[in-house]
């Protein structure tokens, strides 16, 4: 039969469309994702957690649409199927640009909303299971799932929802930054939605600062460890807890990786964090260094995403260095997939002033002194002169573009 968890290998399919163009993969997503829209539908608004072979919502369970693996009977629930749908519903909205497909998961969680209950302290609360005497075990409503919807379609609508689930949300603090772990995570997106909405402003300072002293931590701890190689490697643990370092199952057990670079993809990237089980990167814009030529931001470069709106995006860049031009192409979106339509910008720094080139390559001509640039592309320029700095306020159009994993110079 089959399971939403399977919605997951949307993303599998995605990665083959971003690579060969090929319409096949494409219209494979939008098929399977719109036969679980069509499911839901069917199923009176409530995602099913199993089909039976020939289609039929319970086919393997005498008719019962809960009950199938990791579904809303299991101890996981909406943990595992969620995260799946989410991404089905991301890279189906990605191919065509229909924004209609994040209603598969932006269904589910005003489902849970609509059921919630205000407990004696106030907190909000939602059911995560179902058995035969109903839903039950009711839990404040996680973020993780919903942040990926707003990041995609930067909507009213969507915001509401996320300030829905704040005002109802009295015991975490959304402002709290420490480094996360683990596959399923998703605490670090309460202080990015913070800070992008006007009230956490030190948050960038404050999540690169906690992940660079978890590493220095973890350092340390190796340092201090006296196992052999051998014992290293039939133990399959990490050191031993060190006092610096806080409690190892809050960062995703002795298992887990030692660095975290979740914050620092939030701050450059604009990006939420990757989803567990087949997610893509859901990066707002994406660099590419013009003299390597290869992906990422030049040597020296700094970047900050201090802006997310729905028709454009607040960078800043610094070119840390005191000797060499940095030169890079800055993407609108992870695979191109966002078109930018007019560039403002504000330049500082030591030297010549920073230069800003519109693009499909390289303009050889530069913009107007009222720094303002309109352009019709996925990618513009960026030269940043020893220890400059420059501010840009890039209008964009989303999902205006077929995504891909070319290259720019491609």
């Amino acid at each position: 039969g089959d399971t939403p968890n399977n919605l997951a290998a949307t993303g599998l399919v995605t990665h083959a469309y971003l690579y060969t163009g090929e319409d096949k993969y494409k219209q494979w997503v939008l098929d399977y994702t719109e036969a679980w829209m069509e499911r839901t539908r069917a199923n009176g608004g409530i995602l099913p957690d199993n089909v039976g072979p020939t289609g039929e919502i319970g086919g393997q369970r005498e008719g019962q649409w809960w009950g199938g693996l990791y579904g809303w009977n299991s101890r996981w629930s909406a943990d595992q199927s969620f995260i799946a749908t989410t991404i089905a519903a991301e890279c189906a909205l990605m191919l065509p640009g229909d924004y209609g497909y994040l209603d598969l998961i932006r269904s589910q969680i005003q489902l849970l909303m609509d059921m919630g209950v205000t407990d004696d302290s106030g907190q909000l609360t939602v059911p995560t299971r179902m058995t035969e005497r109903g839903w039950e075990e009711f839990e404040p409503m996680k973020l993780l799932e919903m942040a990926h919807i707003y990041h995609a379609s930067q909507s009213g609508e969507d915001y509401d929802l996320v300030t829905r689930i704040r005002d109802g949300d009295v015991s975490r603090d959304w402002n709290q930054v420490s480094p996360e772990g683990g596959r399923r995570g998703g605490d670090l997106e309460y202080a990015r939605f913070q800070y992008y909405d006007g009230k956490l402003p030190d948050w960038p300072e404050k999540i690169l600062n906690a992940e660079f002293a978890f590493a220095q931590a973890m350092m340390e701890c190796y340092r201090q460890d006296d196992r052999d190689f051998d014992t290293i490697v039939e133990d399959n643990r990490w050191p031993p807890q060190n006092p610096r370092v806080p409690d190892r199952k809050d960062y995703g057990g002795e298992n887990a990786d030692p660095v975290r670079t979740v914050g620092l993809t939030q701050v450059m990237l604009g990006a939420p964090r990757s989803l567990y089980n087949g997610g893509l990167l859901r990066a707002t814009v994406r660099y590419f260094d013009i003299d390597r030529q290869r992906p990422g931001v030049p040597e020296d470069v700094a970047v900050l995403i201090d802006e997310i709106r729905h028709d454009r995006v607040g960078l800043q860049l610094v070119n840390t260095g005191t000797s060499q031009t940095r030169n890079l192409i800055v993407q609108a979106g992870a695979f191109g997939e966002h078109a930018f339509t007019e560039l403002r910008y504000f330049e500082e720094g030591v030297g010549d002033n920073s230069v800003l080139y519109p693009t499909g390559w390289i303009s050889e001509k530069r913009p107007q002194h009222d720094h303002s640039v309109r352009v019709a592309g996925k990618h513009f320029v960026v030269q940043l002169p020893p220890s400059a700095a420059i501010r840009v306020e890039a209008g964009m159009k989303r999902f205006g573009n077929q995504p891909s994993y070319a290259f720019p110079w491609q």
